[in-house]
């Protein structure tokens, strides 16, 4: 924490967060040093490609689009099917048990987490009976929110020596 203190950068969300996890782990040398790695190491070429979303897709259509042909005359795939019991029973979730689940999180975050886990875990006894009434709408409904199914997605290199200006090394 006095290094971000220091630097003067503990002002915005990343700071926080970061002065967050490494005072979660002062007592842990391997885990501080592995955040330390990640906020000393400049961002690589490996880990932004440079195209768009678009270009994936069309470069993924048109690699379906050949393997198909290579593969009609392929016999079906053999596909056992287990009886299982269904799953269409959810215990309610108590507010205790997303407590503890709260208490027990790592601080880590996404960018499209609209609060950071740092306070979220610091107001855990005020959120836990909105989380769990949410969590039991959502199992007795059926249904997730849209917003709830975002992902973000980023391409990462099969290997870091392929050439990051091609397509299929992605």
């Amino acid at each position: 924490m006095w290094l971000i203190s220091c630097c003067g950068l503990a002002s915005s969300t990343p700071q926080i967060y970061w002065s967050s996890a490494v005072a979660e782990c002062r007592h842990d040398s391997k885990a501080l040093w592995t955040i330390f790695s990640v906020l000393l190491r400049p961002p690589t070429a490996a880990s932004t490609s440079g195209h768009a979303v678009d270009d994936f897709a069309e470069f993924f259509i048109k690699k379906v689009a050949n393997i198909r042909p290579a593969t009609s005359n392929a016999p079906p795939a053999m596909i056992a099917f287990h009886q299982t019991p269904p799953f269409s029973h959810f215990d309610p979730v108590s507010e205790k048990e997303v407590y503890n689940q709260l208490s027990k999180m790592p601080s880590k975050s996404c960018q499209l987490d609209p609060l950071p886990t740092w306070l979220l875990k610091q107001l855990k006894d005020t959120l836990a009976p909105v989380i769990s009434s949410l969590c039991n709408c959502s199992f007795q409904t059926g249904i997730l929110p849209a917003a709830q199914k975002q992902a973000i997605v980023l391409p990462r290199l099969k290997k870091p020596t392929l050439d990051s200006s091609k397509l299929s090394s992605f």
